[in-house]
C-alpha cells in the first residue's frame, strides 16, 4: 500500500473535488500512526452531517483518491438527474410501473439536500404501492439517504406504504414507555 508522504492535501485533487462539486471535501487523517495512506472522501450538508464515500475511514490511496472524485457526476448533472426523478414520482397521470423503472434506474454516488428531503417525505409519507415503496427504500440505503427525524436508515416497515407503520410505531411507544419506567 502507497504511504502519502505530505501534511496536506494535494492542490489538484482539491481543484478536482472542486470542479465536481462544492460539497466535496478531501482530508487526511489526523493520525498518521493509525491511519497509513490517509485520505477521506466526505459530502458536507451542513456543519453536522456528512457523509462518508469511502468504505474504509482513511484507506485511501492518492491515485485511488483521484480516481473516485472523476468517477463522481458533476453537481448540475446530478441535480438534473434528482429532479426528473422527482417530477416523475409527484406526477398523478404516470402509472406504478413507469415510477418503478424510474426508480430502479436511477443512479448516483449520493444525494443532494433538497433529494433527501424529498426521498424522505415521499418514502415515508406519500407513497402509498407496497412496490415503489420497497424500491425507494432500496434507492434510499444505495444513494445513502437517512431518515431526517432520526438519522437512522429508512426501513420498510416505518413506511405508509407497507401497511405496517401505524403497528410498527405503536410498539415503538410502547417500548419507549417501558424503557423510561424501567429507568425509574
Amino acid at each position: 500500500m502507497y504511504i502519502f508522504e505530505g501534511s496536506q492535501v494535494p492542490e489538484d485533487i482539491l481543484e478536482l473535488a472542486k470542479t465536481r462539486t462544492k460539497d466535496l471535501k478531501v482530508c487526511l487523517a489526523p493520525n498518521r500512526n493509525k491511519n497509513l495512506s490517509g485520505f477521506d472522501v466526505l459530502v458536507r450538508y451542513n456543519y453536522r452531517d456528512t457523509l462518508r464515500l469511502n468504505h474504509v475511514p482513511f484507506g485511501l490511496s492518492e491515485n485511488a483518491v483521484r480516481k473516485l472524485i472523476g468517477s463522481m457526476p458533476i453537481k448540475s448533472v446530478l441535480v438534473a438527474n434528482e429532479k426528473e426523478l422527482m417530477k416523475i414520482l409527484q406526477d398523478k397521470n404516470a402509472s406504478v410501473e413507469e415510477k418503478r423503472r424510474a426508480v430502479q434506474k436511477y443512479k448516483a454516488p449520493f444525494a443532494t439536500q433538497r433529494f433527501r428531503v424529498f426521498m424522505n417525505k415521499f418514502t415515508i409519507y406519500e407513497c402509498k404501492d407496497k412496490q415503489l415503496t420497497n424500491d425507494c427504500v432500496a434507492l434510499c440505503n444505495k444513494v445513502h439517504i437517512m431518515n431526517l427525524s432520526n438519522m437512522k436508515s429508512i426501513k420498510y416497515e416505518f413506511c405508509e406504504g407497507s401497511g405496517k407503520r401505524k403497528a410498527t410505531m405503536n410498539r415503538v411507544k410502547r417500548n419507549i414507555k417501558k424503557s423510561k419506567k424501567s429507568k425509574k
